[in-house]
Formats: structure tokens, sequence, C-alpha cells
């Protein structure tokens, strides 16, 4: 049996949750979380992860925590820094990317005006949404869109090819679902219409 993945997991878990974590300088690995009382010999991945696992807590406004969810939060917050700062600069060039930045985070943090505007800016792209009639010009709305990263039943992306990493290759995921995948809409018991019941009403409110 390959131990392998879920050692190498369970090693790398434990190495990026404290990979931003700093305390008098660097520090790459976090020992105390780790539970020394198990046999790594019988189970890697709590002995890598026990400690962490018993005193971690999940935040009020998530709804799971892991290393990668506290490196993205830690990441944000930094960004965040980064742009807070920027924006009572007056030394960043507007035509600049840096000055782009800044005056995009100015409007998505201008909650006065996204208001006012209301769902206004989305009226052009309904209306090619209404203009369809026919399969081919689905499909041109399709093709007009990838540009834009919309995702219309298919979805695109150039990534690193998994059987030659020496080259590209074009990938195609299908788009995703309100709900997290198919079995939300056809379940028949009563959880799962409380489910879509909630998620219509949620659809209502957001439109």
């Amino acid at each position: 049996m390959n131990y392998f993945p879920r050692y190498a997991g369970a090693l790398l878990s434990a190495i990026l949750l404290t990979a931003f974590s700093f305390n008098k300088g660097f520090q790459a690995l976090n020992l105390s979380f780790m539970d020394t009382t198990i046999n790594a010999g019988d189970d890697f991945y709590q002995y890598v992860n026990g400690k962490w696992m018993e005193t971690a807590k999940i935040p009020s406004d998530r709804g799971r925590w892991g290393s990668f969810d506290e490196l993205g939060k830690k990441a944000d917050s930094m960004a965040l820094k980064v742009l807070e700062d920027a924006s009572k600069s007056n030394l960043i060039d507007p035509n600049t990317d840096a000055g782009k930045a800044v005056t995009m985070f100015g409007s998505v943090m201008n909650t006065k005006a996204r208001n006012a505007q209301g769902a206004a800016p989305l009226d052009s792209y309904l209306e090619d949404i209404n203009r369809i009639n026919s399969r081919s010009e689905l499909c041109d709305y399709m093709v007009n869109k990838v540009s834009l990263s919309e995702s219309v039943f298919l979805g695109f992306y150039v990534g690193t090819d998994v059987k030659n990493s020496k080259q590209n290759t074009l990938y195609t995921f299908g788009a995703s679902k309100g709900l997290p995948d198919r079995d939300y809409y056809l379940k028949d018991d009563d959880k799962s219409k409380q489910i879509r019941t909630a998620y219509l009403e949620f659809m209502s409110n957001a439109f």
C-alpha cells in the first residue's frame, strides 16, 4: 500500500500552516502543532497535525478552516493593507498598473456609488443574453464572452500539460452550479427540498 500521498499531504499541510508565521524571524514549521504521543508509523497525519486539530478554531465567518484558508486570509490581509496605504498616497501615477489597482479598489469600496448604480452596469450583458434565439447565437455568445472569463456551460483555461510539463494545453470544464452538485437539484428528501426552497429565496433576493 502506498502511503506517500497522504504523508506528503500531511507534511505539506503542516509546513504551509506556518509558512507565513513570523515570530522573531521566519518560522517554516511549528513543531508544537505535532502530536508526538502518536507513533508516526501508525498515523502520520495525526502525528503531524494532532495538536493543531485540537486547538485550532474555525472563525465565525468561515464554514471551514485549514492551512490554505489561513494562508489565504493572511495574504488577503496583506494585499488589503497595501491597497489601503497606496490609496492614501499622492505619488502613484493613475496610468500605471499600481494606479489602476488603486482606482479599482476605490471603486469597489465606494458602496454609495455602487448602490446608486444598482444593476445598471449589467444591462448591456443582459440585453446580449435576451437577444439569443438559436443555438448558433448561443455559440457566438459563448465565444465572444470567453475573453471576459465568463463560463456558459463550458469554461476554458490554459495550463501546464499534465502529461508533458514542457508544454501548455487547453483545458475545459463545466460551468459551476449555484448548489454544489447535481444531487442537490434531484434528491427528493425533506432536507434537499428545504435547501432548494431556501436557494430560490436567496436567488430572488439577490436579483
